[in-house]
């Protein structure tokens, strides 16, 4: 399911400047960098995925074509007489108590994990062992990402014990919660005060852990769920998304000041479509459209020039088509190359909010 805001970015692996014809572009974007030592860049990046412990480790499943998905009993017990999670799914479903038993034997049990969530290094944050019992997974994981994500741009990491802390005494430290489109928000928002002058540099982490059944009972019951357990992306056969789970950080700072140097990234937009009959939980291809123009216009790069598009692809008979056809009207006329298209969630599932973070790992 792909939920509003529509979001898109332009990443440049050829660390190119577009600076001059971004202004050309759009004389009203002022915020636009003029100069090329001012870029905005990704200099490091971290990661827990499915079946994948790093980044690299991640990335070399998916050109494996490696399905991370398994049905195992990691998370919660999938058989049937657990009282535990009837009187959960009973509270869910007070009002209906004859669905208890249907929605909780039909709920797909193959789902994307990360590994050994159990594993932190408390001392090394500096916090007490009853502390990290009582922390969410995700903090933990988030301080561990976020620490190998600065280590890995080439800086000193020793002044964030923890992440939150340091932040905080200098710049910005907040959540961000726009279901799917989470993790793209926080990027798009990063990117921009940078680019603003705002800030120099910020640590951009989205996280997803399904740790109980009480959402995949929910979604469900609302038909959202693949039956059997698979995203299949831009496919006939799509029947829902399989949910997955992925903790992700990646450092963004200033040309001038990056020791490394991912990508360059030329220009991020978002929009909303609003109002519609529909629901929110139904995408709008125009609206999609709309912001594709918007933002290769002011990156000042041709559509026709780019080589392959990393989509949302949740696999949904809802979502998908309007994407596809969106992504068709912008990249496809009077094309001489062929358009890659593709999505990771047809090998790790639907990370949800952490999904934007999981495919800029890629």
């Amino acid at each position: 399911m792909q939920k509003m805001p529509a979001y898109a970015d332009v990443i440049n692996t050829e660390s190119e400047a577009h600076a001059s014809s971004l202004a050309q572009n759009d004389a009203k974007a002022s915020y636009i960098l003029k100069n090329p030592n001012d870029d905005v860049v990704v200099s490091g990046m971290s990661g827990r995925f499915p079946e994948s412990s790093n980044v690299r480790e991640f990335s070399r499943n998916l050109f494996e074509g490696i399905d991370m998905i398994t049905e195992d009993d990691r998370r919660w017990q999938p058989e049937e007489n657990s009282n535990q999670y009837l009187l959960l799914e009973f509270a869910v479903l007070i009002t209906s108590p004859f669905r208890i038993w249907i929605r909780l034997y039909g709920l797909p049990h193959r789902s994307g994990k990360i590994p050994n969530l159990s594993n932190f290094d408390a001392s090394f944050f500096s916090v007490s062992p009853r502390q990290a019992h009582a922390m969410d997974p995700q903090l933990r994981l988030l301080l561990e990402v976020s620490y190998e994500a600065i280590f890995d741009a080439g800086l000193h990491p020793n002044v964030l014990k923890r992440k939150a802390c340091w932040c905080l005494r200098r710049r910005p430290s907040f959540a961000m919660d726009t279901a799917c489109s989470s993790a793209f928000m926080a990027f798009h928002t990063a990117y921009r005060a940078i680019a603003d002058g705002e800030i120099d540099a910020a640590i951009v982490a989205g996280s997803n852990l399904t740790l109980k059944p009480q959402s995949s009972l929910q979604f469900h019951s609302l038909s959202m769920l693949s039956e059997d357990g698979r995203c299949k992306a831009f496919d006939s056969r799509a029947n829902g998304y399989v949910r997955s789970e992925a903790v992700t950080a990646v450092f963004l700072q200033k040309r001038r000041d990056a020791s490394r140097i991912y990508a360059e990234v030329v220009f991020a937009g978002a929009n909303t479509d609003g109002f519609k009959g529909e629901g929110i939980t139904f995408p709008s291809g125009e609206v999609q459209k709309e912001l594709l123009v918007e933002v290769y216009q002011r990156a000042g790069v041709d559509p026709k020039d780019v080589s392959y598009v990393e989509a949302h692809g949740t696999g949904t008979k809802a979502g998908d088509p309007q994407e596809l056809n969106a992504i068709a009207d912008i990249f496809c006329q009077n094309r001489s190359e062929p358009l890659l298209i593709g999505s990771v969630k047809s090998n790790m599932g639907h990370s949800e909010p952490a999904s934007g973070s999981s495919s800029h790992a890629t």
